[in-house]
């Protein structure tokens, strides 16, 4: 990643690949939020933002919080098919006697919760980024 290839202002223009870097960045220090509190509980390792690229992130409020709103409304979008997969699902499950079938869906169910606890641990994390990128700018525009 490129330091100080971005400013303070909106009318900055991020290409591609800078827009796509930055966003790994932010899902870096997602992810990192995640597995920081209980690394034990999680089976990957998560190569956490240095302090520059956390500086860079700072400096950067508005990009950090409109790649937050992409990832929060990717997880929405997911969870809610997510849904819809899980009801088609159960009403399969409610009209079935096979039991091979029976255990494939219990197996795809029980994968499928434990995706859904993940995704919710990690929309919580991004919950409380926006808040403290709100409250940056909000102290920011106070000064």
């Amino acid at each position: 990643m490129h330091t100080g290839i971005w400013s303070n202002t909106l009318s900055d223009y991020l290409d591609d690949d800078e827009l796509e870097d930055f966003q790994d960045l932010v899902m870096r220090d997602i992810k990192s939020s995640r597995t920081s509190k209980k690394k034990e509980n999680y089976n990957t390792f998560v190569d956490a933002p240095t302090k520059d690229e956390l500086q860079e992130l700072r400096d950067n409020k508005h990009i950090w919080l409109y790649c937050l709103r992409i990832v929060r409304r990717e997880l929405e979008l997911q969870m809610s098919h997510y849904k819809t997969e899980k009801l088609e699902k159960q009403l399969i499950l409610s009209a079935s006697n096979d039991e091979d079938e029976i255990e494939e869906i219990n197996d795809w169910l029980l994968v499928k919760s434990r995706w859904r606890n993940q995704a919710m641990k990690m929309l919580s994390v991004v919950e409380q980024k926006v808040i403290y990128i709100k409250m940056m700018q909000e102290q920011d525009t106070t000064r």
